[in-house]
């Protein structure tokens, strides 16, 4: 073996173990894009519930006050138990069922983003959820009746009834705060 063939062999041997070393390299590349892709992903989806809370909080923030105000109205009229369709008829002037029209209303709105996961349920539970499902019973047999007035509609406030069955199993998971209390900060001790 003369002198150009023995460097033809070594230049060949180094050669290799750089592609073997390049490749090892690209293998290592490779798996930290991969983790990096995967933080990214993590940080994608943790950005987006973060403004489903948000957007949530916000919502019902902007309608809270006029809900409030209906809300303190359903109760003042009927602590005691549901409002039904004599109630509804015969006990509450033009004025008032408006008020209880807007109230289904806007929380069938709400309700509606809710079911399509545009809104966040848990975060709504832990807002609202026991007032909300109370308001609901309150109003479960004025919304039967209300599917069969006007024109008849079968889901009227369809919405709103789903998001409070969602807001049911939430509750009976048992992870609830302390309802009561929250029901007394906002409307006084029973």
């Amino acid at each position: 073996m003369n002198i150009l063939e023995l460097i033809y062999y070594i230049s060949s041997i180094i050669s290799s173990i750089f592609v073997v070393f390049g490749v090892f390299v690209a293998l290592k590349q490779i798996k930290k894009m991969k983790d990096s892709n995967e933080i990214q992903k993590q940080s994608v989806v943790a950005d987006h519930k973060r403004r489903k809370s948000q957007s949530t909080i916000e919502f019902y923030d902007k309608i809270n006050q006029e809900t409030n105000k209906i809300i303190n109205f359903i109760y003042k009229k009927r602590e005691d138990g549901v409002l039904n369709k004599d109630d509804f008829i015969d006990k509450f002037n033009d004025e008032e069922r408006e008020k209880i029209k807007r109230y289904l209303v806007l929380m069938e709105r709400f309700s509606v983003g809710i079911n399509t996961n545009v809104y966040d349920i848990e975060v709504f539970y832990r807002i609202a959820g026991f007032l909300t499902i109370n308001i609901h019973e309150k109003l479960r047999e004025y919304i039967k009746f209300s599917r069969t007035e006007g024109p008849p509609n079968p889901n009227r406030y369809g919405d709103f009834e789903q998001m409070v069955n969602s807001l049911n199993s939430i509750a009976t998971r048992g992870n609830t705060p302390n309802d009561n209390a929250v029901i007394g900060a906002i409307f006084g001790p029973k």
